[in-house]
Formats: C-alpha cells, sequence, structure tokens
C-alpha cells in the first residue's frame, strides 16, 4: 500500500487520492484486513527530502503503525520532472529507519543509490553497470575503482572486495 506519509496533511499534498480516502479509513482498513487474515501488511513510504523524512513523521508513522502486522518499505523517492522532489540522503533514512524499530515497526531499507556505503566495495575484477539515475559513486570512486553492489549490475564475472580496509 503507498502511504507515504505519516498524516492527512502531508499525504494530501503528495497523494491526491489521500482527500477521497484518509489516513484513518485507510489504516481502519488495513487493521482489518490484517485481523481477518493474519496476513502482513506492506506499507510504501517514498522517502522525500524536508518533507516526509523529519523525526516527527518517523515518530507520528510509529505510533499510528503500533500493534499493527506490518512492514514499511523505505524507498528513495525517484526524482521525476512533475515534481521538484529529492531523495532523502542515507543518513536520514537510516535515522527514520532506526525510530520505526524503536517502536516496533520492521522497516527494511532500500538504499539502492550506494550513498549509505555499506555495499562500497572495490571491483577488483570483471565490468559492470550501474544506471546513471542510481548511481552514488564520488569521481574518486571511479578513479580507484569503487562500486555499490546495491545498485550495480554485472556485465561479466566479476570479483569484489567487500567494505575494505584501508591500505597501509
Amino acid at each position: 500500500i503507498s502511504l507515504h506519509a505519516p498524516n492527512d496533511e502531508i499525504r494530501s499534498r503528495t497523494m491526491p487520492v489521500n482527500n477521497r480516502w484518509d489516513i484513518e479509513t485507510l489504516l481502519k482498513a488495513c487493521r482489518d484486513y490484517t485481523k481477518a487474515t493474519s496476513r502482513r501488511i506492506s506499507f510504501e513510504y517514498a522517502m522525500i527530502s524536508g518533507v516526509n523524512d523529519g523525526d516527527e513523521c518517523a515518530h507520528e508513522l510509529g505510533r499510528k503503525l503500533k500493534g499493527m502486522l506490518c512492514h514499511v518499505n523505505l524507498i528513495p523517492v525517484n526524482p521525476i520532472k512533475e515534481r521538484d522532489y529529492v531523495q532523502s540522503n542515507a543518513k536520514v533514512i537510516e535515522a527514520f529507519k532506526n525510530k520505526l524499530e524503536k517502536a516496533g515497526i520492521k522497516a527494511p531499507s532500500r538504499c539502492r543509490s550506494g550513498e549509505c556505503g555499506w555495499c562500497h566495495s572495490h571491483l577488483i575484477s570483471g565490468e559492470i553497470y550501474a544506471p546513471k539515475s542510481v548511481d552514488g559513486r564520488r569521481e574518486a570512486d571511479f578513479i580507484y575503482g569503487y562500486i555499490h553492489p546495491c545498485c550495480s549490475f554485472p556485465l561479466s564475472d566479476i570479483t569484489i572486495e567487500v567494505a575494505p580496509t584501508k591500505k597501509q
């Protein structure tokens, strides 16, 4: 379910469908569904910098979903020409995720930009393709052969050094 906000004010700005079915109506239907089926609800939450990614949004979302059989997929928003939305940075997404988890909400994070650095890896051999739209590498990463496997696609057999340590 596309949620993308913890309250009606933000959700109505980002998703006009909220004007017809507000968050409380949606969440009641979700609670009824999980109660009747014992099946988990998956909420999609596009992280938009400065719009829905703040501490208060995380706390509010945690309060509203508490006790529900669900998880929230935190996804950096995809830029589109009709909106001037900017992706939340990886540190903000991680902080948001931590707040949801402290509230008892499962929240897998889908970095997919390499920006978080968790998967920053050295390409030892082989070739990869990384779409420019999700390639978070800096100029130095290109020069020294670093990739982000989370957003790289092998074009051949590859060998990588995962989370390399600094060379002395």
